[in-house]
């Protein structure tokens, strides 16, 4: 089963002595450590946060199903009533473990010095004690960890939140290459450099405009767009074709049935797009989405279903 730091000390108290708190801890210890990208081992597989589908709260834990009845689901209960927790559909299945904001920040502050203190790859917020910040929901990260498990298995160089304090900075940013040009004797190596940005919040629509607007500014990156199913990405290359103040125009927009339109046609009205000099989307260069980036890491061919995590990761092994 998970195990505790030997001190969870928090406003110099050690709330493991307190009575009655060591079970809840230990559930809030298994949602940041999977929040932050932790690997967990379970009856011999790996779970992570960057190839996995949040998998149930008692395989995180680690305990027998009599436990979990009897000691953890209470606990659950307890947090989803208060609303601590929250039960969300993430890739056709139920999370009953979906932290609030106001619960990310309780977890941050209480493990932030054991976070920063794991062999992560990738950067914990010091003033969070999270990877990216607060306002990263579970599914937001879901989406930036497969955009990096991605091309880090493709052997591109990642940056996870390269600034989290500017809110117009993609979400990542990767590296393809080397590659070389120029004669033999003054050869020089370049990369082509990508960003991805993934929006998962339905109804603030200022968010996209605003990344729109900072991405279009920088043609030397390439941009990618994830959002939570094809219907958001219509909807949103809709958004930003009908704001006045935004150069972005489409072929064949708008799209008005936005469910009608596969993410494969999306993306070949955003190619059309940028080769036709009377349409313009200079800040988008492929739209996708969670589940078709989660299909790609479940390839049955090639290494993107290789789930071993690095060797410089620690490993949460709870059987």
């Amino acid at each position: 089963m998970l195990q505790l730091p030997d001190k969870v000390v928090h406003n110099g108290v050690d709330l493991k002595k307190k009575t009655g708190d060591k079970n809840q801890l230990i559930l809030a210890y298994a949602i940041a450590l999977w929040y932050n990208g932790v690997p967990f081992v379970n009856d011999g597989k790996i779970y992570h946060i960057g190839s996995s589908p949040p998998p149930k709260l008692r395989t995180l834990i680690g305990c027998s199903e009599s436990q979990w009845r009897s000691t953890f689901e209470p606990i659950l209960d307890m947090m989803q009533k208060k609303g601590q927790l929250k039960e969300q559909t993430i890739l056709r299945r139920k999370v009953k473990w979906v932290p609030d904001i106001d619960f990310r920040k309780t977890i941050g502050e209480i493990f932030s010095s054991y976070m920063t203190d794991l062999a992560l790859i990738g950067p914990v917020n010091e003033n969070v004690g999270l990877v990216g910040d607060w306002n990263e929901s579970l599914i937001h990260r879901m989406g930036v960890e497969r955009l990096r498990a991605i091309q880090e298995r493709r052997g591109c160089h990642t940056d996870i939140y390269p600034d989290v304090k500017n809110e117009t900075t993609p979400d990542i940013y990767w590296f393809e290459g080397p590659y070389f040009r120029g004669p033999r004797k003054n050869i020089q190596t370049y990369y082509n450099k990508w960003a991805g940005e993934v929006l998962t919040d339905h109804n603030n629509v200022d968010v996209p405009k605003q990344k729109y607007q900072a991405f279009s500014s920088d043609p030397n990156i390439n941009y990618v767009w994830v959002f939570e199913d094809r219907r958001h990405a219509a909807m949103i290359l809709n958004i930003l074709q009908w704001s006045d103040n935004i150069d972005c125009s489409l072929v064949n927009g708008d799209y008005n049935k936005p469910r009608n339109y596969s993410i494969k046609k999306l993306n070949e009205y955003v190619a059309r797009s940028k080769s036709n000099p009377e349409y313009n989307c200079g800040g988008i260069d492929r739209v996708t989405t969670l589940t078709a980036l989660q299909n790609q890491i479940s390839e049955p061919h090639g290494n993107l279903q290789y789930r071993r995590p690095p060797s410089d990761r620690d490993l949460a092994i709870v059987s």
